[in-house]
């Protein structure tokens, strides 16, 4: 997956010696986190002039789309595609490329955004309590382990993926039944609020929590308070959870990004605050100071730089579902696109990352700016950041050593009885590497900025003795 626009037994056992120290971390990571959080009335950018753009340069654009679009489909990759970029408060431009005529596109993970504004309004409304327990919601739901010393998992948690249960796509944990939800669940291998792992689990329980707050299914819930107001007429939701089941197309797609494009705004309406619209854009962790970051606010993902937001946007992708949301707010712009590929595999992978960069390079033409709107470059960490690095881990419920060491600037991955690989750079504190070049964040804490271990795609290593050079 791209680097500019998106990242691709239990053993109940714990040594109860690293429980202090982690309630501490916890403690600190909340207080901050909440510091984060408090958003001010305008939103964190510098808007730039719309402009009036090059039509020479947008016709080149559209055209050069349009080719690529058609020749892929050509190749069988999707049956029905359709693209759009939209400026200020329209839509200024549209292709539908084969079967396209009174589709409904599913969104599939798309459908967390509109779970996460769900949230918003109900926060708004005084319904839900960001930082308040899941457990106040959906009684006797008890997602934190003691093994971990976790504090209790809330709602800004499950909205920021920082619950700390796992990504099932990767990790397959013995689920568990609990009566208030119709699902299983994963254990929870993360304590709360330290660290970033996508979890559709955690929105399938945040919809659950939602729907029994409201007093109605969600997708009521979403058709008065989102669709009505943003004049979705040909949208549905009849099958949806907190993680899936909008479908849509790609005029009523655009309204909600030109809401969030409007602070909130659609056609005079206050659909959300402007500093709903900012809480929901903020950092949720703290992560080690950089020049740029990225990080996943509450749903939406979001790109930072030394003026602000660059970014923010969300993907949904699996077999015959694809779907893609950016938005560009200092220029006021958005590209999206809905699609339908029969089999969702490297190629077609490569397919939608070149039509997100031609989306982007169409934005783009559409403004006056001078890199494209996508341009983002991650800070990397220097050379005394990496020596920090290295060093030995262990794994807070299984007590699994890991070796962190250096070679020639780049630091590699060793879990005990098992071989060293490379990790590659994603910001100066989350790196890749290993199976399927999954996440391994390095946690500081809040305050201090000590490195106080590794949150990986299985479980937490505290961080134990420095590398000995």
């Amino acid at each position: 997956m791209s680097t500019v626009f998106f990242r691709k037994r239990q053993n109940f056992a714990v040594n109860r010696a690293v429980k202090p120290t982690l309630f501490v971390l916890l403690g600190s990571a909340l207080l901050l986190s909440a510091w984060f959080c408090h958003a001010p009335d305008t939103l964190d950018y510098i808007e730039e002039p719309l402009g009036e753009g090059d039509p020479a340069r947008i016709e080149a654009q559209k055209l050069s789309l349009q080719a690529f679009l058609e020749y892929w489909r050509a190749k069988g990759k999707f049956y029905g595609m359709t693209v759009g970029v939209v400026k200020g408060d329209k839509l200024v431009y549209s292709y539908g490329s084969g079967y396209t005529s009174g589709r409904h596109y599913s969104l599939g993970s798309i459908t967390k955004i509109f779970t996460a504004t769900a949230t918003a309004r109900m926060m708004e409304e005084g319904l839900i309590e960001l930082d308040a327990p899941v457990s106040d919601y959906l009684a006797d739901l008890r997602l934190e382990r003691a093994e971990l010393g976790s504090k209790p998992v809330t709602i800004r948690h499950l909205l920021s993926h920082t619950s700390g249960l796992p990504d099932l796509r990767y990790l397959h944990p013995t689920l568990i039944s609990h009566p208030d939800l119709p699902f299983k669940i994963p254990p929870q291998i993360v304590p709360a609020g330290i660290h970033y792992r996508y979890s559709n689990t955690g929105f399938m329980i945040l919809g659950e929590a939602l729907a029994r707050r409201s007093g109605m299914p969600l997708s009521d819930y979403v058709a008065r308070e989102i669709f009505e107001p943003l004049e979705m007429t040909d949208t549905k939701a009849p099958q949806m959870t907190g993680a899936s089941g909008v479908m849509t197309n790609i005029e009523d797609l655009s309204h909600f990004a030109i809401m969030f494009l409007n602070r909130g705004k659609y056609k005079g309406r206050q659909v959300l605050k402007p500093s709903t619209v900012q809480q929901m854009l903020s950092q949720p962790l703290y992560y080690p100071p950089a020049e740029t970051t990225e990080y996943c606010g509450l749903g939406w993902r979001v790109k930072r730089g030394p003026q602000g937001i660059i970014t923010f946007f969300h993907i949904g992708g699996a077999d015959y579902i694809a779907a893609w949301l950016q938005v560009f707010p200092r220029y006021r712009m958005a590209i999206l696109y809905l699609g339908d590929p029969p089999s969702y595999d490297d190629n077609t992978m490569s397919m939608l990352l070149g039509t997100q960069i031609k989306l982007g390079d169409l934005a783009t033409a559409y403004t006056e700016a001078e890199k494209p709107l996508y341009f983002y470059q991650p800070s990397p960490p220097d050379q005394k950041t990496l020596e920090l690095y290295r060093g030995a881990y262990a794994e807070l419920v299984s007590g699994k050593k890991v070796n962190v060491t250096l070679q020639n600037s780049t630091l590699y991955f060793q879990r005990e009885n098992s071989w060293a690989y490379p990790l590659s750079l994603q910001t100066n504190h989350v790196f890749t590497g290993g199976y399927m070049a999954l996440s391994h964040d390095f946690v500081h804490e809040p305050g201090t900025n000590k490195l106080v271990g590794i949150a990986a795609y299985d479980g937490f290593y505290k961080r134990e003795t420095p590398h000995e050079p």
